[in-house]
């Protein structure tokens, strides 16, 4: 009988220590930081938010400027970033790059509508006035003349200083411009059809949280190969544009 209790006890006891970080992970989820007030960041969100509810990770997600996410996953006040570049891992080489890319989007052009410049490549933007939105890699990135380069907080103030001709040409996200464009019932400024490049998305983690890479990866795979992310893309799409209307 002795033997029985202290084996039931040993077992409980064992039981009861396992429990305490399944449970603490429960109480506190992991935090991941977005960049707020961009369109493809907020459809990232929903497919991210939609993979973690799926395979039952606890994760939340935070939008802030694009300079303050970065220095949050960076100081890990954040477990991860989601939504940026391969080149993003370049610049922050201590930052864990889970694998499968999950997004994408495409760098666009913006211009008035009466503009007179002859843009087919971003090489004719080299030595035009252009602004970009702080922090956002992939419009950073673009070779154009620092002195005539001007970088502004959100997509808002961009398509503001355009319209007033503060500056030449606008650099965003396809997506992101088009919505910006209909959610501020601008109709004197145009998307240039010039084909740019495409950047697939990554989550980013701070090497504390070095052990969330293989789950979130094996998550975003098998969410991609059950035809859920398209299914999910599709629905955050939709639901995005029509906030704007």
């Amino acid at each position: 009988m002795k033997v029985f209790l202290n084996v039931f006890l040993f077992q409980f006891l064992c039981m009861f220590i396992w429990l305490i970080p399944v449970a603490g992970a429960m109480a506190k989820p992991y935090s991941f930081v977005g960049i707020q007030g961009l369109a493809e960041q907020e459809v990232g969100a929903r497919l991210f938010d939609g993979f973690c509810k799926k395979y039952q990770l606890n994760c939340e997600i935070e939008m802030l400027p694009a300079s303050r996410a970065e220095l949050n996953v960076c100081e890990a006040k954040s477990a991860g970033e989601i939504m940026r570049i391969w080149e993003y891992g370049i610049d922050n080489p201590d930052l864990i790059r889970v694998p499968t890319p999950y997004y994408h989007l495409k760098t666009a052009l913006l211009v008035r509508s009466d503009n007179r410049l002859n843009i087919y490549s971003l090489k004719d933007i080299v030595d035009v006035n252009v602004g970009v939105i702080r922090g956002v890699k992939h419009t950073e990135q673009i070779d154009v003349n620092p002195d005539k380069l001007l970088k502004v907080a959100s997509t808002e103030q961009l398509m503001q200083l355009l319209v007033k001709g503060r500056i030449d040409v606008a650099v965003t996200s396809r997506l992101d411009g088009a919505s910006t464009l209909n959610k501020m019932n601008i109709d004197n400024v145009m998307i240039l059809p010039v084909e740019l490049q495409t950047y697939p998305l990554y989550v980013y983690l701070n090497s504390e949280y070095a052990h969330l890479a293989p789950i979130l990866d094996s998550a975003i795979n098998e969410s991609i190969n059950a035809g859920l992310m398209e299914q999910w893309q599709v629905v955050a799409e939709q639901s995005v544009i029509s906030k704007i209307h």
